[in-house]
């Protein structure tokens, strides 16, 4: 039956779906039709057949249908998009219940809110997801497929549900104030993706719909050969575009790399999984025609929706790929996925054309445009456009006011339908303003409310200014859409008016934690009244001037400096279309969005010859942020420096682990935990002089303490080693002995001109009217050191000063392999296969691996390089360390091993953390000949913890041994592992919060003889965690055991009071180990 397009505006496409015909029912029968079939492909190469994604569902099923979810149930679905996903959704079909898919990264106040929507008995939960939301029994959900469930047979469940049986629910932006969720029946997808006749009237230059889809859908080629690449937010119908077109017709979907699609992602997808299908909003197509339109070699078709077509963006395309099939779609969620499309085919048509139509109905869809009143608009007059059909949702879940609403009956008089009789319908009112033209196609005309979309995304301002009147000291408030350069929302800003003082930027904090992103304003101001129209009614117009003023010339804008800040800050101005960006021009706050920082990753990479990924530029949304971490990022093909030559004059790149200390120098600078520190009391005689000759004799022997730290002209950092022969850096201060500790700490902790150095000085502190008492003070920049270097230093210092004090010039031992030459050799011996091997490796290695819950309040976890560090002490008592050492013989593993099972099972009893890794850095000088090189050799690996609070810390023991020694053969730099870990922590330390470092020489002591050396208390270093427990031997108490330590945690996310919880966890748990019997003895080689 083809499309009834009548006199009046009433386009009318009906399909019939069987009563027994479910979503599961046709992904079974696609299964038993082709059970070999590649159903879901991801990975580096990876699949999960027909046959298994439906056996993997059964069992899951029947794990449910135990646990009483059955028909009439919304169950919340908290696992992360992949693989898995389809198979946990199928499974709630097959119980008859409804799967409300939630992107796990929604704030957990919203989650909350509509798992309590749903009622729920059960949710299902992904086993990496930390928190759920509280209420309903929580089912764990592993990561792979064939984990779900795998000691049930797989057999199928008895068959449940119906065509009008809800299958899904979306929540959407409601203008009430609270979400809305739309309860969509099998019908209403089963409409879009089963064959059915389809035909509609050819609108130059947008060309008929049948010559688009000679497949078995309505929509797309949705066949066996269908890949089809998945895009968009669990949350969104689009979503189930992408899983359930391709799955209803025994086609593949391909699940890419997490965080926003890329060119790159886009290409890599074709190239390993043969992807030939997109289906996005129209803002990530522009974003994709924009930035690199070869990313579509290889697709054959793309459907644009969401918001309105950029028919610009269309031309270029098509005339890049004039084969391409390209479709425009529209349509509410109400009417579950889409309602109308048109193909989109003509470039040579397309120019100077301003507009694309939206479209005829696809199956199953009536389209009705209405006057005001409520009557039949005729052809060619604009009216509000309602929809209907067995693509309407059935209902809002527990709102029925909101339903009466939305949805009404009416009565289509036969003169405008041309059937014989009226007809009774149930129709959606959209809000949507539309116009079906002469040729009976449809073409949208605005809003008839303040409703927006962004990146595709229902927004509805009302609900935004709800939340934000409800927060103390707010009166009133006025939300406005924050747009590019295109006229095109991309967020909001919001002004309140309210007391004086109201801190705006907590506000926006606490707004980002309650709503999800594009419903949270990016940026408030606040007014003492709005501005009001000729009306008297609050002026959005002006209000929406005013925030786009301040969004992107703020008041007290710093200009960006330097080439670096410079390149970002114009790149920044191009992408957000704004007349000039700062160096504190921040995206998210001045409109951009995950788009944009695909557009400027793609555009810095080019200009800057650095792999700049969108992930970067999120976790840096600052220009002066983004153009220091640009300092750090590997170089492109294309601009890469080739390999130095090794020698110990030469200017050469910095190794990884020093861009890593480079960082967090150029976002802190003069942060005092990048100082390795020793305080050292001296008694008896000292020869300053000879100990200032003594100290330009260790300079001069180890190049990397005459080393600088510079930029090149494209702001890449390198270092240059000066020659020998320079000034010791050695500082004699006198002080009265009252101030000599503070005195002390501030030598200490003085910042280092890494551009000019020296990385090293020494200060000795005395009172006059004390002879032969000072204090010695040995500071030297962790970006030249490690802590096996400071050993050599000082062992170095005391014989060059024993023979200066002699008279005489020392002798000190050569470096066997300098530190530049070990980095040379480094980077000249990685094998590319090899890494990729260990690439691969640690990928597996840390699935599922959480974040370790923060302990501090929300508003305060904020922790950053250079923010405040606190320090308590947590030593091993000689008893317990006589124990840990035992007890690592008679498990044939060491000390830190057994060290490192009771810090991570502290860990978890503290934070409640159960899957995470432990920090462990290693000295990275498996050659010989680096004994005694000084250079920052260390690297840090992170050592995955499964566990659950309350565990005997023994029971780690083995599995972590074998794990450490894992990490050992497949070592990498530390940022390579966390690179493919992947995955954004915001503002956290990626992949690894805490760290355990065994020291085995770090309080080695400054002596000076013949005068008497006593370590004194030195502040301790920290590597950028959250949370670290440094332990070193303790020669005072060797014999017994005795391990002298610290916890260093930073407040923001472990305040004072969880480090002292952790320091008596760890107590206790030291306190209970066993000792193993005496008369055992270890085997050894």
């Amino acid at each position: 039956m083809t499309v009834a397009t009548r006199p009046g505006a009433v386009l009318w496409h009906p399909k019939d779906i069987p009563a027994s015909a479910t979503i599961h029912g046709a992904v079974a029968a696609a299964a038993a039709l082709r059970p070999d079939a590649v159903a879901l492909r991801y990975g580096d190469g990876l699949t999960v057949g027909y046959a298994e994604l439906d056996a993997a569902a059964n069992r899951l099923a029947a794990e449910l249908l135990e646990r009483g979810v059955g028909e009439g149930d919304f169950v919340p679905v908290l696992v992360p998009d992949g693989p898995v996903l389809p198979a946990v959704l199928l499974a709630v079909l097959k119980t008859g219940a409804a799967y409300v898919a939630l992107p796990v990264d929604w704030p957990a106040g919203r989650l909350q809110q509509i798992a309590d929507r749903c009622d729920a008995r059960v949710q299902l939960v992904g086993d990496t997801v930390a928190v759920a939301p509280a209420g309903p029994q929580s089912v764990r959900v592993p990561a792979e497929v064939v984990a779900l469930a795998p000691e049930r047979s797989g057999e199928p469940v008895p068959a449940a549900g119906s065509a009008d049986s809800p299958a899904c629910v979306f929540f959407t932006s409601g203008s009430t104030g609270e979400p809305k969720g739309a309860v969509s029946p099998h019908a209403a997808t089963l409409r879009l993706f089963t064959p059915a006749p389809y035909s509609c009237e050819p609108v130059a230059p947008f060309g008929d719909c049948p010559d688009l889809f000679p497949g078995r859908g309505p929509l797309a080629h949705f066949g066996p050969r269908t890949v089809a690449l998945r895009t968009s937010s669990v949350a969104w119908d689009l979503a189930s575009m992408e899983t359930w077109g391709p799955l209803l017709n025994g086609g593949s979907v391909v699940y890419g790399p997490p965080g926003p699609l890329t060119p790159a992602a886009v290409r890599e997808a074709v190239k390993a999984h043969g992807v030939n299908t997109l289906l996005m909003t129209a803002s990530l197509f522009n974003t994709l025609v924009d930035e690199a339109p070869e990313c579509f070699d290889g697709i054959t078709q793309t459907l644009s929706g969401g918001e309105r077509m950029s028919t610009e963006h269309a031309r270029r395309l098509l005339t890049a790929h004039p084969a391409i099939h390209l479709v425009n779609g529209y349509g509410p969620v109400e009417c579950t996925i889409l309602a109308t499309t048109v193909r989109v085919h003509d470039a040579a048509a397309l120019e100077g054309v301003v507009d694309a139509p939206i479209g005829t109905p696809l199956p199953g869809t009536l389209v009705v445009v209405t006057r005001e009143d409520g009557t039949v608009a005729d052809r060619g007059e604009t009216g509000e456009i309602l929809l209907g059909g067995p693509g309407l949702v059935s209902e809002y879940l527990a709102d029925p006011m909101q339903t009466a609403e939305r949805f009404v009956e009416s009565v289509l008089p036969a003169e405008t339908t041309g059937l014989q009789d009226d007809t009774r319908v149930r129709l959606y009112r959209t809000g949507d303003l539309g116009v079906v033209d002469e040729d009976g196609v449809l073409w949208y005309r605005g809003r008839v409310d303040r409703q927006l979309k962004i990146r595709g995304v229902r927004v509805e301002p009302a609900e935004t200014e709800a939340a934000l009147r409800r927060e103390p000291g707010v009166h009133d408030a006025a939300v406005v859409p924050l747009r590019d350069v295109q006229d095109r929302p991309v967020g909001l800003a919001a002004w309140v008016t309210g007391e004086r003082g109201l801190d705006v930027t907590a506000l926006r904090e606490k707004l980002a934690s309650l709503l999800p992103g594009p419903l949270a304003p990016r940026w408030i101001g606040r007014l003492d009244a709005y501005p009001r129209g000729g009306s008297g009614k609050t002026d959005y117009a002006e209000l929406e001037r005013l925030a786009a003023r301040q969004v992107t010339a703020p008041s007290g804008s710093t200009p960006a400096r330097g080439p670096e800040e410079e390149l970002v800050a114009a790149v920044f101005a191009a992408v957000l279309g704004a007349p000039r960006a700062w160096a504190d021009t921040h995206l998210i706050h001045s409109g951009g969005d995950s788009l944009a920082a695909v557009r400027i990753a793609h555009r810095l990479t080019l200009a800057a010859g650095r792999r700049v990924t969108a992930a970067d530029v999120l976790s840096s949304p600052r220009v002066f942020e983004l153009a220091a971490r640009m300092r750090e990022l590997p170089r492109t093909a294309a601009a890469a420096p080739g390999a130095h030559d090794g020698s110990e004059t030469a200017e050469w790149e910095l190794s990884a682990g020093q861009i890593r200390i480079w960082l967090t120098e150029q976002l802190a600078p003069g942060c005092p935990q990048n100082l390795v520190q020793r305080t050292t009391e001296l008694e008896g005689p000292l020869d300053i002089e000879a100990l200032r000759a003594a100290l330009g004799d260790v300079i001069d022997c180890h190049p990397v303490l005459r080393t600088v730290y510079l930029e090149d002209e494209d702001g890449v950092p390198f270092q240059r080693i000066l020659p020998p022969g320079g000034p010791a850096p050695l500082e004699e201060i006198r002080v009265p002995a009252a101030e000599l500790p503070a005195r002390a700490r501030a030598f200490a902790a003085a910042p280092v001109d890494l551009t000019t150095g020296p990385v090293l000085r020494l200060g000795v502190l005395h009172d006059p009217d004390a002879a032969g008492r000072a204090t010695a003070v040995l500071a030297v920049h962790h970006i030249a050191v490690d802590g096996w270097s400071l050993p050599v230093i000082v062992e170095d210092l005391r014989c060059a000063y024993e023979a200066r004090s002699r008279g005489q010039a020392p002798v000190l031992p050569a470096e066997a392999v300098g530190y530049a030459a070990w980095h040379g050799a480094e980077a000249a011996t990685a094998d590319p296969a090899e890494r990729e091997r260990r690439v691969g490796a640690w990928r597996a290695e840390l699935a599922g691996v959480q974040d370790v819950p923060i302990t501090a309040p929300p508003a305060t976890a904020a922790p950053a390089p250079g923010g405040e560090v606190g320090l308590i002490a947590a030593p091993v008592a000689p008893g317990a360390g006589a124990a840990v050492r035992d007890l690592a013989r008679s498990t044939a593993a060491t000390p830190a091993v057994v060290l490192l099972a009771v810090f991570a099972q502290a860990v978890s009893d503290i934070t409640g953390a159960r899957r995470f890794c432990v920090a462990v850095p290693v000295a990275g000088r498996s050659d010989p000949g680096l004994a005694r090189t000084v250079g920052f050799c260390v690297n840090t690996v992170p050592v995955r913890v499964d566990t659950e609070p309350g565990t005997d810390p023994l029971s780690l023991v083995p599995a972590l041994r074998r794990r450490f020694l894992r990490a050992l053969r497949d070592e990498l730099p530390f940022n390579d592992v966390v690179a493919a870990a992947g995955g954004d922590r915001g503002h956290r330390m990626p992949l690894v919060q805490v760290c355990m470092a065994y020291q085995t020489d770090a309080d080695a002591p400054l002596t000076l003889p013949p005068a008497l050396s006593r370590p004194a208390p030195t502040p301790a270093g920290d590597g950028g965690f959250e949370l670290t427990w440094e332990l070193w031997p303790n020669h005072a108490a060797a014999a017994d055991g005795g391990i002298a330590g610290t916890v260093q945690f930073r407040t923001g996310a472990f305040p004072a009071g969880a480090a002292r919880s952790l320091r008596e966890r760890l107590d206790a748990l030291l306190s209970a180990l066993p000792v193993p019997p005496a008369a055992f003895q270890p085997h050894r080689k």
